[in-house]
């Protein structure tokens, strides 16, 4: 028999490059997911509609590589920890999240990271929660853990909108038994109930956020970046404070403020966060005098505009100009679509 599991990807709506360094961010997943299928098989083999063919593996000597064995790795791994016996299987991963020649920015790599995880651990019997998932996703890529968030992987984990905090106190070097049956007393995963009065613009053009981030570490010093940093924080909490209470006007202004300081971090990456078409998206907002911001690190992906109505967010979308591309009705916890 074959089973399915489908997990989504993320978007971010506010505190990138914050998150990196153990303060607040706010992301919401998509509607269009990932699935894995597995079903048992004679031999251990995975495959993808975005590879040209399957592979073999196995699970004993996996590499970390690629994100796939990493995912494959880990899942093993914490197998063993449990005592059960392997079986081997074909696993098969088919993805909504790319649907154009290049990624859409929306946590594809996270993704299937958590897809994977999910479908071995399904298919062995163990039961799965949302936070064994996402510590399993982190321990496999514990090598980024200075370059990455894993915001990514808790999105696609928990499958709602949530503020989320990385636990910065994490001892990688500490065995796996211990990180994976521990709590991690400073992460935070909290879901959002409230929805985003927005519209989500994909830029036609990607982007590599790990790249930006290492960018920005090593151009801006510790202490002035993290001195910017807490101040992004300040703005995350109280732009989803003002959208609790409905203040959509104080809102909006943390908004202004965010995209203010990602522009000072931005001084000391030669520009790399602004592509060329971020600043025709920006220039079309600015004309139509609207709140916006990136989502996520920059150099492409996505940029988020926040609305006052319904009827303003159909008339933007009627005057949206080619090749950027209305992205909204695939996010969740939205308002507008």
């Amino acid at each position: 028999m074959k089973y399915r599991y489908s997990v989504p990807g993320k978007l971010y709506i506010a505190g990138e490059y914050a998150v990196v360094k153990g303060f607040h961010a706010i992301l919401t997943p998509t509607k269009l997911m990932l699935h894995v299928d597995i079903e048992s098989h004679d031999s251990y083999v995975i495959e993808s509609n975005q590879w040209e063919r399957p592979k073999m593996y196995d699970p004993n000597s996996l590499k970390d590589n690629e994100l796939w064995e990493k995912a494959l790795k880990i899942s093993y791994q914490y197998l063993s920890h449990k005592h059960i016996e392997f079986k081997s299987s074909s696993i098969t991963i088919i993805s909504d999240l790319d649907k154009l020649d290049h990624k859409f920015g929306l946590g594809s790599s996270g993704a299937v990271v958590i897809g994977i995880i999910k479908a071995i651990l399904s298919f062995h019997k163990i039961k799965v929660t949302p936070l064994l998932l996402y510590k399993l996703g982190v321990l496999s890529q514990k090598e980024d853990v200075e370059v990455a968030s894993f915001g990514d992987l808790a999105c696609s984990a928990f499958d709602t909108p949530i503020v989320y905090k990385k636990d910065m106190s994490l001892d990688m070097n500490r065995p796996f038994s211990e990180l994976i049956e521990s709590t991690w007393s400073q992460l935070v995963i909290q879901e959002v109930s409230e929805s985003f009065d927005v519209m989500v613009i994909h830029t036609n053009e990607s982007a590599s956020s790990s790249k930006l981030v290492q960018l920005l570490n090593d151009n801006m010093d510790d202490k002035t970046q993290k001195d910017v940093l807490i101040t992004i924080d300040r703005h995350v909490l109280s732009f989803l404070n003002a959208i609790r209470s409905k203040n959509k006007t104080t809102a909006y202004k943390h908004i202004k403020a965010l995209e203010s300081l990602s522009k000072t971090l931005d001084d000391s990456m030669n520009g790399m966060m602004y592509s060329k078409n971020i600043q025709c998206i920006f220039a079309f907002a600015q004309s139509h005098e609207l709140v916006y911001k990136i989502s996520g690190a920059g150099g492409g992906d996505n940029v988020i505009l926040f609305l006052d109505s319904q009827e303003a967010y159909n008339e933007i979308k009627q005057r949206l100009p080619k090749p950027f591309l209305n992205i909204t009705n695939y996010i969740k916890g939205v308002t507008y679509e």
